[in-house]
C-alpha cells in the first residue's frame, strides 16, 4: 500500500490498480468478459457494439473515482451515477453480471489481495445506486 494509507485516501486506489495503464488493462479485461459471459448477454446488449467509447469513459470514470485525475469530468463534466443510468433498464441480474465481469477482471490483475477485497466491496455502492434509483 502506498505510504501505508488506506486504499481511498487521496491517491492510494489510483497507485496501487497500476495508475491509468492499470485501469486500462482492467477494463479492457472487464470488457472480454462482458463479451464472453453468458450471464451478461442483456449488459452486453446495452452497449455499442463498438467499445471504444465504454471502455474510454469508463477508464476515465475509475481513474477519478480512484483517486486519479479527473479525466471523466474533464472530458465530459461531472456524472451522477444513477441518474445517467437510468436510459438503460438495469435490474438486478445485469447489476450482479456487471459485478461478476468487474470481479473476474480484477483477479486478473497483479493487485495486492488486500486491494482486490477493496476493490469489490467499493464497487457495491454505485451498483446499489443504480439498481435502487432503477425503482424510483
Amino acid at each position: 500500500m502506498s505510504d501505508d494509507k488506506p486504499y481511498g485516501f487521496m491517491d492510494t486506489s489510483f497507485k496501487a490498480a497500476g495508475e491509468l495503464e492499470g485501469i486500462r488493462q482492467l477494463v479492457e479485461r472487464f470488457y472480454t468478459y462482458m463479451d464472453s459471459e453468458s450471464q451478461a448477454a442483456s449488459l452486453r446488449d446495452m452497449h455499442a457494439q463498438d467499445l471504444t467509447q465504454a471502455k474510454q469513459r469508463l477508464t476515465d470514470f475509475l481513474c477519478g473515482w480512484m483517486g486519479g485525475p479527473k479525466r471523466y469530468q474533464e472530458k465530459y463534466g461531472s456524472i451522477q451515477i444513477p441518474g445517467f443510468h437510468r436510459q438503460f433498464d438495469i435490474t438486478q441480474k445485469e447489476a450482479e453480471a456487471w459485478y461478476d465481469c468487474m470481479c473476474l477482471a480484477i483477479d486478473d490483475q497483479d493487485y495486492e489481495p488486500a486491494f482486490v477485497v477493496y476493490l469489490k466491496k467499493q464497487l457495491r455502492f454505485p451498483i446499489e445506486m443504480i439498481v435502487k434509483a432503477q425503482r424510483q
